[in-house]
């Protein structure tokens, strides 16, 4: 039983409140950065275990805790990003996890290969951000790079983000952050 994590009942929009904390926080970053996870945490629990941080602390009931990028070769490999999410886990007070990873997004029509995925001349760089609470609900957006966002955030302004989605997209890395969540067998 997570009593902390589930003291209230998280919803989707609580989820994307969170994706989007993520990106605006990723947004002057520069593209190409490593994998990294976030931990959800209510923020009822973190304001009752430091009430001074109630002033830094939005009305949202899920706070972002931004963790360590994930190791730096792991788009080359992709089984050892798979083991390490999935092999990942969090204290009984985190509801929640979001992990994000920049892909590669060709268009329609385009052969979903690695050669294509290279050198395809309409390819985008996009950021994939899949989020899970413990009870498996889950929701994948994505953002897509460009010289737009790009330019903005070279000249210090906060670039407008637009993050997309569509039923289906990133169930394989929103499958990848449950599995992070499932409670460990116990050793024996």
């Amino acid at each position: 039983m997570h009593d902390d994590a589930d003291t209230r009942a998280y919803s989707l929009d609580d989820l994307g409140r969170a994706i989007r904390e993520c990106a605006e926080h990723l947004a002057d970053q520069p593209w190409g950065g490593r994998p990294q996870m976030f931990a959800l945490v209510p923020t009822a629990l973190l304001a009752e275990q430091d009430p001074s941080l109630l002033h830094a602390l939005d009305d949202a009931g899920l706070t972002v805790v931004e963790q360590e990028p994930l190791h730096e070769d792991l788009d080359q490999h992709p089984e050892a990003l798979e083991e390490i999410v999935a092999g990942t886990r969090w204290p009984d007070a985190v509801a929640g996890a979001v992990l994000v990873r920049e892909v590669t997004v060709l268009p329609p029509g385009a052969s979903p290969t690695p050669d294509a995925a290279a050198t395809h001349p309409d390819r985008r760089t996009g950021r994939m951000f899949a989020a899970a609470l413990r009870d498996g609900r889950g929701v994948a957006m994505l953002q897509l790079a460009d010289d737009e966002t790009d330019a903005a955030a070279d000249a210090g302004f906060a670039p407008e983000i637009e993050l997309l989605h569509q039923p289906g997209m990133g169930e394989d890395l929103i499958d990848l952050v449950r599995a992070s969540l499932e409670e460990s067998e116990p050793d024996y």
